[in-house]
């Protein structure tokens, strides 16, 4: 047997006793990429307080349309609905990750 197919037969033959919780395999990477994609956004909501609430930036165009339509221009409505929506994925990531 060459070294080139050593590991490719030994992948083949540990993939072999896990076909009959190919379900489960997938939904814990699933929820794996899922745990990183929302533990990656936790940071921005906290730069989108300080540059769109406290500084006063004006924010990018792609997302000012639909969140002027939430805050209406007051920032201390801005600010409390990022505070929910910072709650709200710190809830849903604790719920994935656990």
């Amino acid at each position: 047997m060459s070294k080139t197919s050593a590991p490719a037969s030994l992948i083949s033959w540990t993939l072999s006793f896990m076909r009959p919780y190919r379900g489960r395999m997938m939904l814990v990477a699933v929820l794996l990429l899922l745990e990183v994609a929302l533990g990656a956004l936790q940071p921005w909501l906290l730069k989108v307080v300080i540059d769109y609430v406290l500084v006063g930036r004006p924010i990018p165009q792609p997302v000012a349309g639909w969140l002027q339509a939430i805050h209406e221009g007051d920032p201390l409505v801005l600010l409390v609905t990022l505070v929910v929506a910072g709650v709200m994925l710190q809830i849903v990531h604790q719920i994935i990750s656990a």
